[in-house]
């Protein structure tokens, strides 16, 4: 199905008629008793742990995790050193597939767009991200295969995310994503077989899917005839961001 643009309407308003509610507290309403003391705090629960990456689905299950808490120190460690993205259709000048390097520098803009230095570009305050909710449920079973460079497993998911930004648009992606995961180069002999992902690829989502949803936050390459705010306006524009 690809990016679906979601423009907020009423959402917001009923927040704002909630929040004006006056509120009536009786009188003689002990402090103690109030919902709002500040003597009482309630301790959150921690949070669950990633799980050891000792399967295929142990990676795209600490994927999923990831990205729902937009941790890109984790994201970093789940990419094997040969992995690359691969996505159709390519935007305008776009490459169709980058490297783990390039994966992380488009997710640090998605996910930590504060931290964001010169001389790269800012990102727009709109394509902020106040948070992402994302499943991705198997459409396949895990093949395994060999090939020049050795094992590994592949499988098909159907994905379902949803970006809330900071802009008036929202973001909602649907549509299959194949993944193949390898072994850890790095694992050492005598320890568990763990597993990075090796390839991603957005694989039937003509009409736009994460890939597009990803070059919005890349930075175009900059030289004298292109500037990245208005590209950065041509390719929201392409997946209807405005």
């Amino acid at each position: 199905m690809g990016v679906v643009a979601l423009k907020r309407h009423s959402v917001r308003s009923r927040i704002a008629a909630l929040l004006c509610t006056t509120l009536t507290i009786p009188i003689g309403l002990g402090a103690c008793d109030s919902p709002y003391d500040d003597s009482y705090h309630e301790t959150p629960p921690p949070p669950i742990p990633y799980p050891e990456l000792l399967s295929p689905d142990a990676v795209i299950t600490a994927l999923t995790m990831a990205y729902r808490r937009r941790d890109l120190d984790k994201l970093s460690t789940l990419l094997h050193p040969e992995f690359q993205f691969l996505y159709y259709p390519v935007a305008p000048g776009g490459p169709e597939s980058w490297n783990a390097a390039e994966e992380i520098r488009i997710h640090r803009r998605m996910f930590r767009p504060a931290d964001i230095q010169p001389p790269e570009a800012p990102l727009p305050v709109e394509l902020w991200c106040n948070s992402i909710d994302i499943a991705l449920s198997n459409a396949s079973d895990w093949e395994v295969a060999v090939d020049s460079t050795g094992e590994f497993v592949a499988a098909v998911y159907n994905a379902a995310v949803f970006f809330e930004t900071q802009g008036n648009t929202d973001f909602r992606i649907d549509g299959p994503q194949a993944f193949v995961v390898k072994p850890d180069p790095s694992t050492r002999a005598g320890e568990a077989r763990k597993y990075l992902l090796s390839r991603w690829i957005e694989t039937a989502s003509r009409s736009g899917g994460w890939g597009r949803a990803k070059a919005l936050y890349r930075t175009p390459v900059p030289t004298p005839e292109f500037d990245a705010a208005s590209a950065t306006r041509r390719n929201a524009g392409e997946v209807g961001h405005r």
